[in-house]
Formats: C-alpha cells, structure tokens, sequence
C-alpha cells in the first residue's frame, strides 16, 4: 500500500524517515547502514526540512 503526504507517494527512504526520526541512535542501524545510504537518509532529511520551513 502506498503512502501519501500531501497528495504525493512518499518512498521507501521517506518513510523510513518519517516514521523513524531516530535512525542515527541505533548502534545496530549505524552498523547496518552503508555510508552512502546514510548520506543519502541525510539529504532526505534537509530535503524535508527544507520543505516544512
């Protein structure tokens, strides 16, 4: 199912931001994570901060 914010389908990544705020404090996800993911998790986020300012 998809999901939507403000009419538009939000990805896999977004979601994954919008429903976990704390991805960085998680010993075992900065373990799991690749650095290129969590660059990439981290222009998502300014992306959507961006947007709410």
């Amino acid at each position: 199912m998809a999901v939507h914010r403000d009419d538009v389908e939000v990805d896999w990544l977004h979601r994954q931001v919008l429903t976990s705020r704390n991805i960085y404090s998680s010993r075992f996800t900065d373990f799991m994570v690749s650095v290129s993911t969590r660059a990439r998790i981290s222009e998502v986020v300014r992306e959507m901060e961006r947007a709410r300012a």
